[in-house]
């Protein structure tokens, strides 16, 4: 039996938005029937769509009230992981005799599928099926319970959030609701400690970085003060041993084609390739901190030194270096948070990323040892820049494109001439039309 789960709590503001939700689907009569479900859900099959009402209407009177909307609709979409998969095994045990049979898997691929206008062979799909039962079936008998699949799953981090990712955006048509299911409505430690399930190495190469820091941090604080320096300059030397070491790092993750390399090692199994954008971007903050961290300390200083202020800060070197420094690097990582290149403005934060020119120059011109750190590192990027150059553009025709209902976009394209595909291949898209640059 399942153990109980305390379901989501539902704030006011969520409540609006689920009651939103409701009132949209359900029309005059506050009550949605079949027919209303699959319209909303423009599902082509009716078989599917029953299924799916069917889990909605806990007293079986043929339709869907308010009460039973919410209480699904968040157990769902804000529920525990246990709960979606209670959702999920349900909607594939279609005679409810609590197993998934081999028919009752295959027939539900084969509804999904269509859906998605996918034409797979049937033999793809009877392998499909049979790795699955292999994987989920352990005494062999044909079926699947509850606990089979929960211990299958339990193998996959995340796989229960993008199953029922389409399910959620069925029925949350109000684009409040849809926010709430990408973050969920959990509490904002538990969300932030979600975000490393199942990444072990991205942790462990993460706390092997942080202490790098602060060793770099605390061996430049100490002897500077060997040196009979202030506190204020101890810190801001650790601050900047920080940024000299980030600053050779930042363009590693940037380097696709050392990534792909990588990958196809050894070195793929020990280091976090596939995690090069949270990386640059763990990085990048961790600049940005130390960065301020080493212009207050410094600026503290000037305000207690002997030279009149601004006289330290644009008339010498380090000074009037530094503070071109501060600017560029605030307005890069201003123009870098997620509010700005999601909300259609990316290529504002794609013209501002390009000032990282201008901060490695300043930035080799202002520390006097940051050459020794990022010399390689950029010896690095400039080779991948130029055979990114040599080898990216390849104009091509879009012959259809398909929005599938699990978020992802099929396109179908014309094979440039000389394009040969390989296994584990990628490309990005530039569709001139809806942005030159991105």
């Amino acid at each position: 039996m399942d153990s109980p789960s305390r379901p989501p709590e539902v704030d006011e503001a969520l409540l609006a938005d689920l009651e939103e939700a409701f009132a949209s689907l359900a029309g005059p009569d506050a009550r949605i029937d079949p027919a209303e479900l699959q319209r909303a859900l423009g599902l082509e099959s009716e078989y599917l769509a029953r299924r799916v009402f069917a889990l909605f209407d806990r007293d079986g009177d043929g339709a869907i009230d308010r009460d039973e909307f919410i209480d699904r609709v968040r157990g769902l979409v804000f529920g525990t992981p246990r709960q979606k998969l209670r959702f999920v095994f349900r909607l594939h045990d279609h005679d409810g005799d609590g197993f998934i049979s081999r028919s009752e898997l295959h027939r539900m691929i084969c509804l999904s599928l269509a859906e998605d206008d996918i034409d797979v062979p049937g033999t793809t799909i009877d392998r499909l099926v049979a790795t699955l039962f292999v994987e989920a079936d352990r005494n062999g008998d044909g079926r699947v319970g509850f606990e089979d699949l929960e211990r299958l799953v339990e193998a996959t981090p995340g796989l229960i959030e993008q199953i029922t990712r389409s399910e959620a955006k069925w029925i949350a048509p109000n684009e409040a609701l849809l926010r709430r299911t990408e973050t969920g409505e959990r509490g904002r430690v538990r969300r932030w400690l979600a975000r490393f399930e199942g990444r072990g190495q991205f942790v462990f190469w993460g706390i092997i970085w942080a202490l790098v820091n602060v060793a770099l941090f605390v061996e430049a604080a100490l002897r500077y003060r060997e040196r009979g320096a202030s506190e204020l300059v101890q810190l801001a030397r650790g601050g900047g041993a920080c940024l000299n070491f980030n600053g050779a790092l930042i363009l590693l993750p940037t380097m696709r084609r050392l990534g792909t390399a990588m990958r196809q090692s050894f070195l793929g199994r020990l280091f976090p390739v596939d995690e090069s954008i949270d990386i640059h971007r763990v990085i990048g903050h961790a600049m940005f901190g130390f960065a301020w961290i080493h212009a207050a300390a410094h600026l503290a200083n000037y305000a207690r030194g002997r030279r009149p202020f601004f006289d330290q800060l644009l008339l010498t070197s380090a000074g009037f270096t530094g503070t071109l420094l501060l600017v560029v690097f605030t307005l890069m990582w201003w123009c870098s948070r997620e509010a700005v290149r999601r909300s259609g403005r990316f290529e504002l934060f794609y013209f501002t990323h390009l000032l990282y020119v201008a901060w490695f120059a300043l930035a080799l011109l202002h520390g006097p040892v940051f050459w020794m750190w990022a010399i390689v590192p950029l010896a690095g990027y400039l080779v991948e820049r130029v055979l990114r150059r040599a080898r990216r553009e390849r104009e091509t025709t879009s012959v259809a494109g398909h929005a599938l209902r699990s978020g992802v976009t099929r396109l179908e394209i014309v094979r440039p001439p000389g394009f040969e595909p390989r296994a584990g291949d990628y490309l990005f898209l530039r569709i001139p039309e809806l942005a030159r640059f991105e």
